[in-house]
C-alpha cells in the first residue's frame, strides 16, 4: 500500500527533527512543550519512518513509535543510547519500573503522559496484528479460566466480545528494571516470530499479540481439550479402543508438525507432552518460548549453556550443553514416542520411569541417561502378548533416541520409517489430513523436479538438516513451560 504523504524538502540542518518535515506531526507550546492531543495513525508512523530514512536516520526509522515519545517528551538526545541497547517499539507501552534509565524525572513524567498517543486501535487485535494497548483489561477478552501456570508465564481461556469466540491467551510477565525487561522482550519476540512462521494443521495458530505496561501476550486460536501429558496419565492400565485408535494416529501426526517446524527454519528446543494439544481428534504443537529460528543465522546449531530445557525429554547434547541441531527436536519428539508407545501397549509411565531409575546408577529416569534401559524396556513390552502392531512405534523409538546425534533420521525420513512399517496394517498411524497430503507429495514426487520429494526441490534442506555424507541423506516450536 503506497505511503499517503508527501515528503516535504529535506532539511540537512542539525534541528531538522524538530522544524520542517515532521513538525506538523509534533506541534508545540510557545515554551517548547508538546501539546499533540491527537493519537497518531499508522500512516503518520509510516510518514515518520520514510522521513528518518531519509535524514540519514535507519536505526531512528525502525523505532518510529519510540522516536515519536521520546520526542514529546522533550528528550529525544537519548534515542541512540536507548536503541544501542536493543530496544524496539515492542517495549510500548511502559510502566514507571522500567523505563529506560537515560531519562530525567521531568522526561519521565512526560513519557509516560505521552506515549498513550501512540497506541493501537484494539479492533486489530484478531487479525493477526502485534498492538501497543494501555491495559489488557481494556480489551475484548474476557478471562474464562485459567488453563496453566508457570515460573515463566501463563496461559488463560479468554472470550472475545468482538469475535463471539473463545482463545487461549498466553501472557508472560514484563520485568522490573529495564535490563532485565529488554531480554524478556527479546525471548517474547522469538516466540511470536516462531510461532508465526509455521502454518500447519498440527501447530497451534498464532491470532494476535500485545504488549501493555505488565505484560506481553500472544492470543492463539485453539483451546485444547487437555494436554498429551493429561491424555497419557490415564487411570486405567490399558486405553480402551477409540483412545488406542486416536493414539495411534499421533505418532505420524506429530512427526508431520515438526515436518513443518524444522520446515520453517525454526528447531522447536521443548519437545514435551506438556506442550502437545489434543483438540478432538487433532493432536497440535504448542509452547514455542525457547524455539530457535534460524532463518537469519548461517547455521541451525547452538552451542554453550541452554536458556532452559526439560531433562525427562531433551538430548544427550542439550542436557551436557554441548552443540546442538535439530537433530536435538528428534530425540526429545523420540522420548515422546516411548511414552505413547509405553502407553499403547498398557504400561504406566510411572512404571516405565521406575524401571529406568532402577537399572540407572544415579537413580535418573531421565530418557538421555537411559538409552540403554529404554532399549531393555522395549524388550521386555515385545516379549509381552499383545498386539504386534503396537509393538512397531518401539522401532521409531530406538531409531530416533540415539545418543549420537548422527544417528538419528531426519523429520522426513521418520515420516518415511513409520510409513513404510504401517502401510500393511488396517490401523492408521497418521490423520486422514497427513495421509493426504502425504498421497499428494508422493504423486508430485514422480516429476523430475520433485524427485526427492516435495521438501527438497530447492536443496535447502540437504545442508540444512542433513547429518552424515550426501550419499547417507534420506528424503526429507500454549502450555507453559514449567
Amino acid at each position: 500500500m503506497p505511503l499517503q504523504f508527501t515528503l516535504e524538502k529535506l532539511d540537512m540542518s542539525e534541528d531538522w527533527q524538530y522544524a520542517g518535515p515532521l513538525a506538523d506531526l509534533f506541534p508545540l507550546s510557545e515554551d517548547g512543550s508538546s501539546i499533540r492531543a491527537t493519537p497518531f495513525s499508522e500512516c503518520d508512523f509510516e510518514r515518520i519512518s520514510a522521513i528518518l530514512e531519509l535524514h540519514g536516520k535507519p536505526a531512528w526509522s525502525k523505532v518510529a513509535r519510540t522516536y515519536a515519545v521520546l520526542r514529546m517528551s522533550q528528550a529525544l538526545k537519548h534515542l541512540d543510547s536507548i536503541i544501542q541497547k536493543g530496544v524496539t517499539d515492542i517495549s510500548i507501552p511502559y510502566s514507571p519500573q522500567n523505563l529506560p534509565s537515560e531519562l530525567l524525572p521531568m522526561e519521565r513524567i512526560r513519557f509516560l503522559k505521552t506515549q498513550n498517543l501512540v497506541l493501537t486501535d484494539l479492533l486489530s487485535l484478531e487479525k493477526g496484528a502485534h498492538l501497543h494497548i494501555s491495559s489488557r483489561n481494556e480489551s475484548q477478552f474476557q478471562t474464562v479460566a485459567v488453563l496453566g501456570k508457570g515460573g515463566f508465564a501463563r496461559v488463560e481461556k479468554v472470550f472475545s466480545r468482538l469475535g463471539q469466540r473463545f482463545y487461549a491467551m498466553k501472557l508472560l510477565s514484563r520485568k522490573t528494571t529495564f535490563k532485565k525487561d529488554q531480554i524478556s522482550l527479546s525471548n517474547f519476540l522469538k516466540e511470536l516470530a516462531a510461532s508465526k512462521r509455521v502454518e500447519h494443521h498440527h501447530v497451534v495458530k498464532v491470532i494476535g499479540s500485545f504488549t501493555e505496561p505488565k505484560f506481553v501476550g500472544i492470543i492463539m486460536d485453539t483451546i485444547g481439550n487437555c494436554d498429551l501429558e493429561a491424555f497419557l496419565d490415564d487411570e486405567s492400565a490399558t486405553l480402551d479402543l477409540d483412545k488406542s485408535s486416536l493414539l495411534r494416529t499421533f505418532f505420524g501426526c506429530l512427526c508431520w508438525g515438526l515436518i513443518a517446524i524444522h520446515e520453517a527454519d525454526i528447531r522447536h528446543k521443548d519437545i514435551k507432552p506438556k506442550n502437545i494439544l489434543i483438540k478432538g481428534p487433532t493432536v497440535m504443537y504448542t509452547d514455542f518460548g525457547i524455539a530457535l529460528d534460524y532463518s537469519q543465522t548461517d547455521r541451525s546449531t547452538t552451542s554453550g549453556r541452554p536458556a532452559m530445557f526439560t531433562l525427562q525429554y531433551c538430548a544427550p547434547e542439550v542436557a551436557n550443553w554441548e552443540d546442538r541441531r535439530s537433530s536435538s527436536d528428534i530425540f526429545s519428539l523420540g522420548a515422546v514416542f516411548l511414552e505413547m508407545a509405553t502407553r499403547l501397549n498398557s504400561e504406566s509411565i510411572d512404571n516405565l520411569r521406575l524401571f529406568l531409575r532402577e537399572r540407572n546408577e544415579y537413580g535418573s529416569s531421565a530418557y538421555c541417561k537411559n538409552v540403554p534401559g529404554i532399549e531393555e524396556w522395549a524388550e521386555h513390552i515385545r516379549a509381552r502378548r499383545g498386539q504386534k502392531l503396537d509393538k512397531l512405534p518401539f522401532d521409531w523409538v530406538n531409531a530416533c533416541l540415539k545418543t549420537n546425534e548422527k544417528g538419528r533420521p531426519t523429520a522426513h525420513s521418520l515420516w518415511e520409517m513409520i510409513e513404510e512399517d504401517t502401510s500393511h496394517v488396517s490401523q492408521p498411524f497418521a490423520c486422514s489430513t497427513c495421509m493426504a497430503d502425504h498421497e499428494s507429495s508422493a504423486s508430485e514426487a514422480s516429476t523430475p523436479t520433485a524427485s526427492l520429494g516435495p521438501y527438497y526441490r530447492t536443496g535447502q534442506l540437504q545442508s540444512m538438516y542433513a547429518v552424515g555424507p550426501p550419499s547417507a541423506l534420506p528424503r526429507e516450536s500454549l502450555s507453559v513451560v514449567t
